[in-house]
């Protein structure tokens, strides 16, 4: 799903802010069952990032003549005019995927390109209309991706044209009723938040894997979320359909945690990098509560500094 927003990934998994119930978003299509939102504003701004992100991405974006060429005939800073990024998908094949870029977009100078390389290059770009809907068609990887600005703060993208053309006319869409009620409960104020209802080609996937047999016909929502302040806190929560699934998924979760450390007490190729794992392990808290376990950690900023100070300094 990321292949489509490939510049925001760097930005997005680098990273963490506190929680209030979100809107379901009117772009978010029927039959979704996974949805990602990035907050590239908050992120940006969070003392994190200012102290160790932006440098590195602008130092990036500046070493490509290309990309920095394209940005200035464009007129596109994605580092101040990028707010957020909506992804959402259904099934695990990618090919009903659609993406929400929201920020500002000087459409003056962005439309005027399009439309030059799509006379100059007409392999590269293709300009039809559907209605007043003005739509982009390029190929991403070999498969088409269509794309339009419905104004100057808003651009959405999709893998099929019909898909394009629903989420531009915001249709009402009747979501799964876990996802749902997922989407609502979670923190619009995060940095980052992932909401999947678990497919049936997943279930059957860890169906083979013998400690997750069991389990695996018993998982109905993954819920993860990141926020990025001067630390970064992360949770994952994993809804089963009873309370007993959900003890033996809080089991696994331990034993994980167990071997983690374990391993990190043993490998002399991770003597180096103890300290680091232990105070990783040290702040997981793990806790089954009803028919839902959840797996929360804090990377703070003392610890971020030193796992700074392990990497190459190039």
């Amino acid at each position: 799903m990321f292949r489509l927003c490939k510049p925001a990934a760097l930005a997005l998994l680098l990273l963490a802010v506190p929680l209030q119930a979100a809107d379901v978003d009117p772009f978010i299509p029927a039959e979704t069952e996974q949805v990602i939102f990035i907050n590239v504003r908050q992120m940006l701004d969070s003392p994190l990032v200012k102290k160790h992100g932006l440098e590195i991405l602008k130092d990036a974006m500046a070493k490509d003549p290309n990309v920095k060429q394209m940005l200035t005939t464009l007129g596109l800073d994605p580092l101040k005019d990028i707010d957020s990024v909506l992804i959402t998908n259904k099934g695990t094949e990618g090919d009903k995927v659609l993406v929400v870029v929201r920020g500002k977009f000087d459409l003056s100078k962005i439309e005027p390109t399009i439309e030059a390389v799509a006379k100059n290059k007409p392999g590269e770009v293709k300009i039809s209309k559907d209605g007043k809907l003005k739509i982009y068609e390029t190929a991403q990887q070999g498969k088409p991706l269509f794309s339009t600005f419905l104004d100057g703060n808003t651009i959405v993208a999709t893998t099929t044209k019909g898909l394009l053309v629903d989420a531009a006319a915001k249709k009402p869409a009747k979501l799964h009723k876990d996802l749902a009620a997922a989407l609502t409960a979670v923190n619009s104020k995060q940095s980052m938040y992932m909401v999947a209802v678990v497919p049936d080609e997943v279930k059957k996937m860890l169906a083979n894997q013998e400690a997750a047999a069991n389990l695996a016909p018993k998982l109905r929502v993954l819920t993860a979320s990141v926020a990025v302040t001067k630390d970064v806190a992360i949770n994952v929560k994993i809804e089963t359909d009873d309370e007993k699934s959900a003890e033996e998924l809080g089991d696994l979760a331990k034993q994980g945690k167990a071997l983690i450390q374990f391993a990190a007490a043993n490998n002399d190729m991770l003597k180096e990098a103890k300290p680091l794992i232990d105070g990783v392990l040290k702040s997981i808290d793990i806790k089954t509560t009803k028919n839902s376990t959840s797996v929360s950690m804090k990377l703070s900023a003392e610890l971020i500094e030193k796992a700074m100070e392990k990497l190459p300094k190039q």
